[in-house]
C-alpha cells in the first residue's frame, strides 16, 4: 500500500471535490424557451420551461414574452406571464385563435410572430433566453444546418440547461440547441426534459471539513 503523503492526500481530496459538484454546474438557474411552434394561420405557441429546482410565481417574479416585428428593435408585442409553473413543468402561452388541439396556460389576443420575428424571454425587464435576432430580418426565416423558423415546430434539445442571450447574426444556435419538426406538431408541447440535472443541487463540498491532510508521511 502506497503511503498517504499531504500531496496525495491533497490530489485526493481535489478528485473528490470536483466529483461530487459536477452535475450541479449543469442546472437551470432560470426559466428558458423549450418549444416554439410557427404553424399555419393561428396555431403559434411558446412553451417556457421552469428547472430551477423550486415552484416560479410568474407575475410576481416579472416575466415576460416580446416579439420584434421584421428586424426592428423596439418591441411589437409584450406578453406578461400570469401564473404558477412548478419545478419540472413548463408554461404554454399560444395566440387566442389557435387551434384546440394547441393547449395553452395562457392566451393572449396580442399580435404574434412569423417565422422572421424574434422572440425573447424576459424576467424583471432582462433578455434571458432570445430566439432568433433582435434587429435581423432574414426574409422570410432563419435558416441553420437544416433547422428553419418558418412552418415548423421547434423543440430545445435536451442537453441545453440554460437561455442563449447571443443575439448572433444568423442565429446560429438554431442548428446547434434546437430541433425541427414538421408544422403544425404539438405532440410534445406542454412537457420537457433536460439531461443530466440533479435538484436540489449539494452545496459546495468543502474537504477541509470532514477530513485534514496529513503533515507528515505515514
Amino acid at each position: 500500500m502506497k503511503n498517504l503523503t499531504p500531496d496525495r492526500c491533497a490530489m485526493l481530496l481535489a478528485t473528490l471535490f470536483f466529483s461530487l459538484n459536477a452535475t450541479a454546474l449543469d442546472c437551470p438557474s432560470d426559466l428558458f424557451i423549450s418549444e416554439y411552434i410557427e404553424g399555419s394561420s393561428n396555431n403559434k405557441c411558446i412553451e417556457i420551461y421552469n428547472g430551477t429546482g423550486a415552484a416560479v410565481d410568474l407575475a410576481a417574479e416579472g416575466y415576460s414574452l416580446v416579439f420584434f416585428f421584421n428586424g426592428n428593435t423596439t418591441p411589437g408585442t409584450s406578453i406578461d406571464l400570469v401564473g404558477t409553473v412548478a419545478d419540472g413543468d413548463v408554461w404554454v402561452v399560444c395566440d387566442n385563435n389557435a387551434d384546440p388541439g394547441f393547449m395553452a396556460d395562457q392566451t393572449s389576443t396580442s399580435n404574434f410572430y412569423n417565422g422572421d420575428d424574434a422572440v425573447v424571454l424576459r424576467h424583471a425587464g432582462e433578455d434571458i433566453d432570445i430566439f432568433g435576432r433582435i434587429g435581423e430580418d432574414p426574409g422570410s426565416q432563419w435558416s441553420v444546418s437544416g433547422n428553419t423558423t418558418q412552418n415548423n415546430t421547434l423543440r430545445r434539445n435536451s442537453n441545453i440547461t440554460s437561455g442563449n442571450t447571443a443575439n448572433a447574426a444568423g442565429f446560429p444556435s438554431l442548428g446547434t440547441e434546437w430541433t425541427e419538426f414538421p408544422q403544425n406538431n404539438n405532440a410534445d408541447l406542454g412537457s420537457h426534459t433536460v439531461d443530466d440535472c440533479d435538484f436540489p443541487p449539494d452545496p459546495p463540498f468543502d474537504p477541509n471539513r470532514l477530513v485534514a491532510c496529513p503533515t507528515e508521511v505515514f
